[in-house]
């Protein structure tokens, strides 16, 4: 991976956050830990801490079904090549991003977006190896006036048109657009049609930028993304919900099991609660991931991936812990779920179930004959 070093986060140094800027590791004049991983040593690497924990994986299967009773989850239908099978289980964690298995089992949800957003957008990413990134930032910082015109020409003439990004590697560039607006993410059709474009897209810009940018005449087409990148699609219905009325207010909220930076320092940041994991009604599922229950305002950041994380976590705890006390997830001990994050290193603040978090931080006593 490619990231600044551990003493460097947070800093405000001039030359340091200019080197990290163009390295998608500075924001607001701070460095941060944001880096960017190798794709293939990520899947690996979690594909082995899940079969460590004797975790079942089930490749090349779609969930496509839920089966409910009286108002409950009970499993999920899949298909695959071995045609259908259903797993059951106590608790579903949908993790589809879509909310695909919500959706499907009933529960309430909203898809409505900011027009003016990029933030719904679709678009299939790609990788062209073979370049020298070093010689295009050295290009972009220290030639402004031409890598304007570079990128104003790019977009008479492609239309689509969008800029790279540093990968882990100096010899590998990053496309994470162009962004497509008006499709949606719940019409095969528009994901096709966006996955075309995409593609096509890709190869107009290996022709342009192997003509005209520096560091790029040796470039050639890597990888497309396996799958499509899909921002919104739907949001959960939840028993709370992240909201942008709470954005001035940084109050740890009672059933704090994240906390997410906003979208600017002028605001504090926000909790995250687990009843924006519950849906209102239906019992045996949680949500996680982009499709939480939250405004389309807080969509925009609580879509991205240290907050699928935080939420993916949360929600897993929670699971664990309805299906340990035979309760609905709804029903759960929030601060048994707190501490029980607390134990993993997540970060709570005082105020989000304060007997928790005390009990959490205070020193563990051993027997002393054991000791």
């Amino acid at each position: 991976m490619a990231g600044p070093k551990r003493e460097d986060w947070g800093s405000g140094d001039a030359a340091k956050v200019a080197h990290w800027s163009q390295r998608t590791a500075a924001y607001h004049g701070t460095v941060t830990w944001s880096p960017t991983i190798d794709p293939e040593r990520l899947k690996l690497l979690s594909q082995e801490i899940v079969l460590e924990r004797k975790v079942k994986l089930i490749y090349h299967s779609w969930a496509a079904i839920p089966i409910v009773q009286d108002g409950a989850v009970k499993g999920i239908v899949f298909e695959s090549k071995e045609g259908r099978m259903a797993i059951m289980a106590d608790v579903v964690v949908d993790a589809t991003g879509d909310g695909d298995l919500f959706a499907r089992a009933g529960a309430a949800f909203v898809n409505d977006i900011e027009e003016a957003d990029v933030h719904h957008c679709m678009n299939t990413s790609w990788l062209f190896g073979g370049v020298d990134m070093n010689r295009w930032i050295e290009f972009k910082a220290g030639q402004p006036e031409q890598f304007t015109e570079f990128m104003a020409r790019g977009r008479e003439q492609l239309g689509l048109f969008e800029r790279p990004f540093v990968s882990w590697r100096n010899d590998i560039a990053l496309f994470m657009g162009p962004r497509q607006s008006g499709y949606s993410a719940l019409d095969v059709d528009d994901l096709t049609e966006v996955e075309v474009r995409s593609h096509r897209a890709m190869a107009a810009h290996l022709d342009y930028f192997r003509a005209h940018a520096p560091g790029f005449k040796d470039a050639f087409l890597m990888l497309s993304a396996p799958q499509i990148g899909v921002r919104h699609a739907r949001r959960l219905s939840g028993v709370s919900s992240v909201l942008r009325s709470q954005w001035p207010l940084g109050v740890p909220l009672a059933d704090e099991v994240g906390v997410t930076p906003a979208v600017s320092p002028k605001f504090p940041n926000i909790s995250i609660p687990y009843g924006a994991l519950v849906p209102q009604q239906l019992d045996g599922l949680l949500a996680c991931g982009r499709h939480i229950s939250c405004d389309r305002n807080s969509h925009g950041f609580m879509r991205e991936i240290p907050q699928c994380w935080t939420t993916g976590q949360a929600a897993g705890v929670a699971a664990a812990l309805a299906v340990e006390g035979r309760v609905a997830p709804r029903a759960i001990d929030i601060g048994a779920l707190q501490s029980a994050l607390l134990s993993q290193g997540v970060y709570l603040r005082p105020g989000a179930g304060t007997d928790a978090l005390a009990k959490a931080q205070q020193p563990e006593t051993k027997d002393a004959t054991a000791a």
